[in-house]
């Protein structure tokens, strides 16, 4: 393995909360998560964009609810009692943004090491791909390790920051 390589493959390296979206496994970096909640009533915002579900008051602090099938242009799921929202946080260049992602279900958190590191599928053709750091293999599963930082562009950072 190149020097290169290793470098990008250690900062892969850690603890990861994963969860199923659709038909995938996805992951995100543990020190991203605040919490996870049980889905609750959430407040619609008249005029938002398609993945913005709307927001949710939490101990008196509102969080916009991103509703990520939405965007990545996965077909919805019906939600179920297993269906929940994990509040994570999302660095732009000049601050943090607390927000919260309906996910389908909570696998497990787990510690990714170098045997689990796999090539990931080709999606450079995919406009979806600076989402993805990186995958795993996990029990003949492959799961995606995605870029919170990277799910949402500046501009729509912008857009939620100035109508909450």
């Amino acid at each position: 393995m190149s020097e290169e390589k290793r470098v990008a493959s250690d900062k892969l390296l850690g603890k990861y909360l994963s969860f199923v979206l659709g038909d995938g496994e996805y992951a995100v970096e543990i020190l991203k998560v605040q919490q996870i909640i049980q889905m609750q009533p959430i407040t619609r915002i008249p005029r938002a964009p398609k993945f913005i579900r709307g927001v949710l008051n939490l101990r008196g602090k509102v969080i916009p609810i991103l509703n990520l099938h939405s965007k990545f242009n996965m077909q919805s799921v019906d939600e179920s009692s297993i269906t929940c929202i994990v509040i994570v946080e999302i660095s732009d260049r000049q601050s943090h943004l607390l927000v919260g992602i309906i996910i389908d279900e909570v696998k497990e958190v787990m510690q990714v090491t170098e045997e689990m590191l796999t090539d990931s599928p080709d999606a450079g053709r995919s406009n979806s791909a600076k989402h993805f750091i990186g995958a795993v293999r996990v029990g003949g599963k492959v799961r995606f390790l995605l870029n919170l930082d990277e799910i949402l562009s500046l501009d729509e950072i912008a857009a939620i920051r100035k109508t909450f």
